[in-house]
């Protein structure tokens, strides 16, 4: 519909206003608009459609007559849809002083047809509404009494044994490969096939994730499907199911289920250059003997692990925060809108990382797939919206800063980020959400200097 302004209210011609608590999170309103307010907005929609249709041949502006209007309008039906609205924003402008409101949860409940039958601009006018509004946060125990326990996830021997793997990395991209000839597929090869990952049902293939002559190395499977092709000869074929790790790349296919077909073309096994001085000095000048860089990588993978313990740590921290909060209900529209951000923000990213491609993600951006996105993430999904809440009041308690051309910075990077991609966007939904983002940060940052934290050294893989 068309948006059409009236005049701001006086105080003795401000609607009737009555609310009641449907539940913790839904309000209903019941709204009389008086006529003074009835007419004025009748006038304005007729005024801005005058406007819309000026230059109607043989009529100077603002004197085209009604009936006219209505018929160029589409009809009765639809002229006085389009007056109604501007009254209907009357009652939606009260809700809207609630602080506490759910931005797009208002919805009318009254009956459309009896309200068109009802509208006069001549008589008061009277409907109800619905929305929704952020559910009060309640803490269970303060945020400052939080305490979390992190299991370290190796030490100096698996740091070693992470940093042969990467020197098995550098043999290969120094070493070459060979037919294996009459024999089926071990660990340690690499292997020609035609692959194809879709759906648990077989039906829609994954991006980025089918093709025919990929070279697979078992030594990079994140998907796990070294095991079922071991032993596997030329031209043999191989079918099974599969489940993406939690931890997978692309959020939109963690913990999902899918089916992978694959047919064997080739099979080349390695033939490397042995790891010693020679081969260090002569590949990386920067190192004076194997020994050297075997150190290094070993310091590097420690490092590597913790950083790891550091995003863990944030998980968890996330997570008590969230098991501290007695929060009753969360609105379904909340629910939606964050479902929809997430989805649509790991589309953008699928795009952003050449996983798929723009016409390919087009394929997921459909209100079906956003629904089931959203079913299997409601749990993930509230608890987010409840640290969120929870972030920005300990953000307003502690006083963190927030610099203005760190938020702009990041917006800028977006909006290009966007437009590279040739992706509609809306500035001041990207600024919201950078701000969120940035708040959230440091929020977390806050938590982890100021919580009591435990770790427990490795233990091993067990």
């Amino acid at each position: 519909m068309a948006k059409f302004k009236c005049t701001p209210m006086l105080p003795h011609f401000v609607p009737q206003f009555k609310e009641e608590e449907v539940s913790t999170c839904t309000r209903s309103a019941t709204v009389t608009v008086p006529k003074k307010i009835v007419t004025e907005c009748f006038h304005a929609a007729v005024d801005e459609m005058q406007k819309a249709a000026a230059g109607t041949q043989g009529f100077r502006q603002g004197k085209i007559p009604l009936a006219m209007i209505i018929s160029q309008y589409g009809g009765q039906r639809n002229f006085k849809i389009a007056c109604l609205e501007g009254v209907l924003m009357k009652g939606f402008e009260l809700a809207a002083m609630n602080k506490m409101l759910v931005q797009d949860s208002l919805r009318v409940t009254s009956n459309i047809a009896d309200l068109e039958a009802a509208f006069d601009p001549s008589k008061p006018l009277t409907f109800t509404f619905e929305y929704d509004v952020v559910p009060p946060l309640v803490w269970k125990r303060s945020y400052k009494d939080l305490e979390v326990t992190i299991k370290d996830t190796g030490n100096f021997e698996t740091d070693q044994a992470a940093a042969e793997g990467l020197v098995r990395t550098f043999l290969k991209s120094k070493g070459h490969q060979k037919v294996a000839a009459d024999r089926g597929a071990k660990k340690d090869d690499i292997l020609i096939v035609d692959m194809k990952i879709t759906d648990a049902a077989g039906y829609t293939p994954l991006p980025g994730l089918s093709g025919e002559r990929i070279a697979f190395d078992p030594d990079e499977d994140p998907l796990g499907l070294a095991p079922h092709l071991m032993g596997a000869r030329i031209g043999d074929k191989r079918s099974f199911q599969i489940t993406f790790p939690d931890d997978y790349p692309v959020e939109l296919w963690q913990g999902m289920s899918a089916k992978a077909d694959i047919s064997i073309r080739e099979i080349f096994e390695w033939v490397l250059p042995t790891f010693d001085d020679e081969f260090v000095r002569a590949n990386f000048p920067q190192f004076e003997s194997a020994q050297e860089m075997r150190k290094n990588l070993a310091a590097t993978t420690a490092m590597e692990r913790v950083t790891d313990l550091d995003e863990r740590l944030s998980n968890l921290v996330i997570k008590e925060v969230v098991d501290s909060l007695d929060v009753e209900e969360i609105p379904e529209s909340l629910l939606i809108d964050m479902g929809t951000l997430q989805y649509r923000s790991t589309l953008i990213t699928m795009i952003e990382k050449k996983i798929a491609t723009r016409e390919e993600v087009e394929n997921y951006a459909t209100e079906a797939m956003v629904k089931e996105y959203i079913d299997k993430r409601r749990v993930e999904l509230e608890d987010l919206i409840k640290f969120n809440m929870a972030m920005d009041e300990i953000f307003e308690k502690e006083q963190i800063p927030l610099e203005e051309d760190e938020v702009q910075a990041e917006v800028d990077l977006r909006k290009k980020s966007y437009q590279e991609q040739k992706v509609d966007y809306d500035e001041e939904a990207i600024r919201d959400q950078v701000i969120t983002t940035i708040k959230s940060v440091k929020v977390v940052e806050w938590l982890k200097d100021n919580v009591k934290r435990h770790i427990v050294p490795y233990q091993g893989s067990s």
